[in-house]
């Protein structure tokens, strides 16, 4: 599961106003992140569905900052 984080992660394109997208090919990993986002640093912003586009999430940079330094990217 932590390689298939990892890959996600590393997945992201920077769309601009301090967002990334992700291409969702798995919800339990965008559930799984969620979780730990509420858990270790619950004053960041979670996943959020893109609108008008199936399938992409959005994430703020902080929130994406934290996830790397927590799976050491």
């Amino acid at each position: 599961m932590k390689a298939e984080i990892i890959s996600f992660l590393n997945s992201a394109n920077d769309i601009g106003d301090n967002k990334w997208e992700f291409e969702v090919k798995s919800m339990p990993i965008v559930q799984e992140l969620n979780e730990l986002i509420a858990l270790k640093s619950p004053g960041k912003s979670k996943f959020k569905t893109k609108t008008d586009s199936a399938g992409k999430v959005t994430l703020h940079v902080d929130s994406y900052n934290f996830l790397k330094t927590e799976f050491g990217i």
